[in-house]
Parts: structure tokens; C-alpha cells; sequence
């Protein structure tokens, strides 16, 4: 992968601190960037930017990690430092605001993470859309989460550290446009809007060519010779101009709907009665001419300007009206086709056609957008979209959770950012951060315990016949906590040296698997007395490269990123299909977890705040059967889970609460 070159416009520089931060790809780790803004200027500005992207690039680059993901997150984390050591060192104890959008590239795929008023966006064809989803304006001004995403030759990417105040139209127009006139549109857009901050762009590799402009402010003068002034103005009503046609569609809209025909036709009359009242005096008039010398040359003149004005106002209210009520028939018409469209989707559904069913509900939801957007029948298109939302729960067994019930909270205790969740044979919860422990005793957390502080933990799980929780870290070290005596110990293999993994899982309760993607293998370690035993290779065949978790029942059970599961017995892959899936499919799984009793295999999809459930089956083949979604959680917001052993109980967690709910 080439460095990618991004084009760079800045705006009101004077009113904020604004810098780009870019360097990559290396490594074969991918192209890492920073955009960062200001507005309420601390002092040192250029001192204090300078340490957050240190943190942010050392931390990734440096990272012993292949898993480019995680390294991301490790290094968010470690710019988070940096903001709250620099909050602390001044007496209001902030340095203020920051909007902030940090994101790595790599072959195919975006990472990216923002804070404050900061976007991001996609050019995709000709489509053109935000991409990132708004933060809570008292949000904290650190990288609270990360979101994920493929990438197509041509897309285009726009990081903007303040949201940009214009419809996607607009947009699409201008970021369609080579970098000059880009740029020079751009600025006249900011012109009509109070734009302040940074827009970057970039075009993923497979189309135009784009100029590297990085670290240069785009003048606040008029545009060069390049791009004219009359050129610019006719571009700009060009891009601006279906905006007003939109505004004016919908202004006449809404009048419409505020018209009542039987009020209309009311003063329809009237107008009538007045044209007829003035034809009455011009006939007279007409008959007898002599009466206009009674009448000042001034009093014609106006009374023929108010005959006139009258004429006017009746033929545009008529043809008005006239174009409203077709308008309204042609939505009313394809209101009833979205009626229809909906119950041959039932239908189908009936019949267990159910990607039959799901495109007639695809064509019902175009339709209401539609119908939406020009402003008519609102109260039918609300109640259609509901109708639509069960339906698509029915046909996929979506369990909808909207409030959740607390298990247990972990803020009490300050800060957490928990990473992982350990439930014990004896029923006992422990969270796990890269750095501290956590114990719940019912709903209560006990203070949290240093783990080693030389030391990142990854994943974590108990063997029950030793009574410890086995944790393996990021430099590839096993450390063991004692539920017996409280203490945590650096564990020994026979080995000269443990092998690396990212997760950890056991069996039988004496022996850990260790995930190795990296190395395409999957280590088994013996528990004995003191220790461990020699590593003994489980599995190296299959593609392991994109594993992210792994189960254990008997067999082994590796999830991959593009929410595949692979089967393995004995250390061999096992022929496994997974049918009837759910509509919208998984992808960028992040856990996978059964038990050896259990009937499912439950996946956390948690861009789309969901645990799906799959039956494991018979004879290689298992099926979909249903989805538990939080829609009150946000994307990528819960980080574990796990199932009781009768599969009646979901337990899930987020950065510092747990939620319980039925299964």
C-alpha cells in the first residue's frame, strides 16, 4: 500500500488551533493520521498536539502487535493519556475542547475514532454520507470508541474536525470535483455557513490522481487564476442550486398541507363574485360611455391595476392547487403500493421465502423514504415503518432489549475501561481492564486490584481445578491471579519461552489453547503442579489469519473477522455451515463463546450492538435462530459477554457496567 496524500482546507484559523498529523504506511501496518483542533487555545498549543500524536504514532508503529486493530486501540488509548496528564497540569483542570479525528488505513479496511463536534465521511459512487456517529455534546474529549469499515477503489474519505453544515448533495457535488475546484467550492460554501476547522480528503487508490496540499492552509484571499471568479460563481449556483429547489419544494409542501379545499373553494367564490362584480361596472360603462367623465383618469388606473393583481392571484392559486392535488395522488397511490408491497412480503415469509420477503420490505422502505421526503401523509409513513421494523424482527427472531437491566456498575469505582468478563463455576464475575482486575460479589465491585505493571493483558480465563484465573498478556506472558489467597504470580512453561496469543481459552480445566493468527497456529499448555508444560502445537492448518476469538465444547470453534466460523476436532477442520442466516449480516465480529453443555454458539456483533445465536446442529450443520439487539447501547460500545449454563441468562458488558437480561 502507497502513502495516501490528502488534500487539506482549513477555515478561520484565527478563531482556533488547527493541525494535520499523517506518516505511514510502514511496517505493513497501514497509514496512520490526526486531525486536531483547538478552538479554546490552552497556551503551548503546538506543544500539547505534538505529544498527542507522539502517543498516538510511537504506540502504534511500535507495537509488538500484528493485529492492526488492537495496536489502533492501544494507541488511542495512550493519546487518552496524554489529554488527561495535560488536563491535570493546568488549575481549571482542562486544556478544553478538542475535536479530534484520528484513523488508520490499511490495504482495504478504515479504523477511525473522533471526539467533540469532529465527522466523518464517505464518497462512494454517487452516494455521499456521514459515516460517523454523533457524540453527546458533553461527551469527554478523548477516544471513547472505534469504528470499522471496508474500503473500495475511488471511495472517497473527508475528516472534518467540526461537522460540515450541508446536505449530502451539496457535498457529493463538491468532493466529485478534481482538488482545485474542490477547494475553491469549499471555501465559497463556507463563505454562506459560520464553517471553523479542518476538512481533509483523500481518494482510495483505483481512480483520480489527487495533490498532496498536506500542512498547507488553503489562502483566505479570492481564488487564483486557476479557477476564475465568474467559473466559481457558476459552479456554486450550479451545487447550491438543487439545495433551493429542495427548500422551495418542501416550503410549497408544506402549504399545501395547510391548505383546506374546502376553504380554498370558498375563496374561489368570492374572487368569482369580485370578478363579476367589476364586469358588471365595465359593461355599464361600456353602454354608456359618458359616465367616465365622472371618473378620474387616477381611479382607472387603479382599479384596472386591481382587476389585474385579483386575475393573478385566482390563476395561481388554481394551477397551484391543481399541481398539489396530483402530487398528492401520486403519493397517496404509492402509499398503497408500500401497503401491498408489505403484505407480499408476510406472504412470502409464510412460504419460507424469506429473501423473497425481505426485498418486497427493501422496496416498502425506498418508497416511505420517498413519500417522507416530499412531506406528505406523515402520520401513515410513521406507522408504515413501524409495521416494516416488526416485520424484519419476526423474520429474524430479534429479541429487542431497550432497557436493560443493571447487573452490576463499575464507575462507582472511577475511570474503568473494562476489556474483558470471567465467569467462575462458582458463580463469581471478574472484569478485566489491560492493567487491573475487578471482582463482583452480587452487584457489588470490589476495589480493583493491579494485575502487573509491566505487563497488557488480552484475554483471560479460569482454570477451576488449580482455582486461578489464567490471563495472557501482549508480550506474551501467562499471569495467573489465586481466587484462594488474592495474589497474582508470572507463570512458567517448559518451554524457554511462552508462545504468543490473543485470546486464551480452556478445557477439561487443567489446559489452555492460546490463539497465535499471526503464526497460523493454535499452542495447547498443560497446568501442572508449578507450572506449565512444553507447548504442543492444536491446530496449524486452515487459514488463521483473521481470527479474532475462539470457543471451546470439545471441539474448537475459531471466529474470523468476516464473521465465519471455522471448526475443528481434534486439531483438524471440521466441515461446518451455518444456514438461513440473518438479514443483515455479521460483520467484524469481536467474540465468540459456548459451553459444553450448550445447544448454540453465540456471536457479539457489537458495531450493531447485537449477540447472535446459532443452533450448532448436527452432522457439520448448524442454522441461524435468533439475535438479542440493545438498541440503547451504541456501536462497538459492549466489549464481552457470556450465557449461564442453562442458556436462559445474557450477560454483557461495556466499558464500566454490566446488563442482565432473559434470553
Amino acid at each position: 500500500m502507497d502513502e495516501l496524500k490528502l488534500s487539506r482546507t482549513a477555515f478561520r484559523e484565527n478563531e482556533t488551533f488547527l493541525k494535520t498529523f499523517t506518516d505511514g504506511p510502514k511496517r505493513d501496518k497501514g497509514q496512520l493520521l490526526l486531525e486536531i483542533d483547538l478552538p479554546d487555545k490552552p497556551g503551548a498549543e503546538d506543544a500539547i498536539v505534538e505529544k498527542i500524536w507522539r502517543a498516538l504514532h510511537d504506540s502504534f508503529f511500535n507495537s509488538d502487535s500484528d493485529d492492526a486493530y488492537y495496536g489502533f486501540e492501544s494507541a488511542l488509548k495512550a493519546a487518552n493519556e496524554v489529554i488527561e496528564k495535560e488536563n491535570q497540569k493546568r488549575e481549571r483542570g482542562t486544556i478544553g475542547r478538542i475535536h479530534a479525528v484520528a484513523a488508520l488505513l490499511q490495504e482495504h479496511a478504515l479504523h477511525f475514532s473522533h471526539t467533540g463536534h469532529a465527522a466523518v465521511y464517505l464518497k462512494r459512487g454517487e452516494q455521499f454520507s456521514q459515516i460517523s456517529e454523533e457524540l453527546e455534546p458533553d461527551a469527554e474529549s478523548s477516544f471513547q470508541s472505534i469504528s470499522s469499515g471496508d474500503l473500495r477503489a475511488d471511495d472517497v474519505l473527508v475528516f472534518a474536525t467540526r461537522s460540515l453544515p450541508f446536505d449530502d448533495q451539496t457535498l457529493l457535488q463538491v468532493f466529485s470535483e478534481t482538488d482545485g475546484k474542490m477547494t475553491a467550492l469549499l471555501k465559497g460554501l463556507g463563505k454562506q455557513k459560520e464553517v471553523v476547522g479542518l476538512v481533509s480528503s483523500l481518494v482510495f487508490p483505483g481512480g483520480r490522481h489527487v495533490e498532496p496540499v498536506l500542512e498547507q492552509s488553503v489562502p483566505a484571499q479570492e481564488p487564483s487564476e486557476e479557477a476564475p471568479k465568474e467559473v466559481l460563481q457558476e459552479k456554486r449556483r450550479e451545487v447550491l442550486g438543487k439545495v433551493s429547489q429542495e427548500r422551495a419544494k418542501k416550503a410549497i409542501q408544506a402549504l399545501k398541507n395547510r391548505i383546506n379545499p374546502a376553504r380554498f373553494e370558498k375563496a374561489k367564490k368570492a374572487f368569482q363574485g369580485v370578478i363579476s362584480g367589476v364586469g358588471s361596472r365595465l359593461s355599464k360603462i361600456v353602454k354608456k360611455p359618458e359616465r367616465l367623465k365622472h371618473v378620474s383618469r387616477r381611479t382607472i388606473m387603479l382599479f384596472v391595476i386591481v382587476l389585474v393583481l385579483v386575475l393573478g392571484v385566482v390563476i395561481t392559486l388554481e394551477s397551484g392547487y391543481q399541481q398539489k392535488a396530483q402530487q398528492a395522488q401520486y403519493y397517496e397511490d404509492l402509499l398503497h403500493q408500500v401497503e401491498n408491497n408489505i403484505a407480499i412480503a408476510e406472504q412470502r415469509n409464510m412460504i419460507e421465502n424469506k429473501k423473497s420477503a425481505l426485498d418486497f420490505l427493501d422496496k416498502a422502505e425506498v418508497s416511505l423514504q420517498e413519500i417522507e421526503t416530499a412531506g406528505f401523509f406523515q402520520a401513515n409513513v410513521d406507522k408504515l415503518k413501524k409495521q416494516i421494523v416488526l416485520f424484519r424482527d419476526n423474520f429474524d427472531a430479534i429479541i429487542r432489549v431497550d432497557s436493560p437491566n443493571l447487573f452490576f456498575d463499575l464507575s462507582q469505582k472511577g475511570t474503568v475501561d473494562a476489556l474483558g468478563i470471567i465467569h467462575t463455576q462458582d458463580q463469581k464475575n471478574f472484569v478485566y481492564e489491560p492493567r487491573r482486575l475487578f471482582e463482583s460479589v452480587l452487584d457489588k465491585v470490589q476495589e480493583p486490584l493491579g494485575i502487573d505493571p509491566e505487563e497488557v493483558v488480552l484475554s483471560g480465563v479460569e482454570l477451576e481445578d488449580f482455582n486461578v484465573l489464567t490471563f495472557v498478556t501482549q508480550t506474551g506472558n501467562i499471569i495467573e491471579y489465586s481466587t484462594r489467597n488474592g495474589k497474582f504470580e508470572r507463570s512458567k512453561t517448559q518451554d524457554d519461552a511462552w508462545k504468543k496469543g490473543s485470546d486464551v481459552k480452556t478445557f477439561n480445566g487443567d489446559t489452555i489453547y492460546l490463539l497465535d493468527g499471526p503464526s497460523n497456529s493454535i499452542w495447547k499448555y498443560r497446568r501442572l503442579r508449578n507450572g506449565y508444560s512444553t507447548s504442543s502445537v492444536y491446530t496449524n492448518q486452515g487459514d488463521l489469519s483473521n481470527a479474532v476469538s475462539m470457543t471451546i465444547d470439545g471441539d474448537l470453534y475459531v471466529l474470523l473477522r468476516d464473521g465465519s466460523i471455522v471448526k475443528y476436532r481434534k486439531g483438524v477442520p471440521t466441515p461446518f455451515e451455518i444456514k438461513d442466516q440473518p438479514s443483515l449480516a455479521v460483520k467484524n465480529p469481536t467474540r465468540i463463546f459456548t459451553l459444553p453443555e450448550a445447544k448454540r454458539l453465540y456471536v457479539l456483533d457489537s458495531a450493531n450492538s447485537r449477540i447472535v445465536a446459532y443452533v450448532k446442529g448436527t452432522s457439520g450443520v448448524g442454522h441461524y435462530e435468533k439475535q438479542v439487539v440493545f438498541p440503547t447501547l451504541k456501536p462497538n460500545e459492549i466489549r464481552d459477554f457470556y450465557v449461564d449454563k442453562d442458556e436462559q441468562k445474557l450477560v454483557v458488558l461495556t466499558a464500566d457496567k454490566a446488563y442482565i437480561t432473559d434470553l
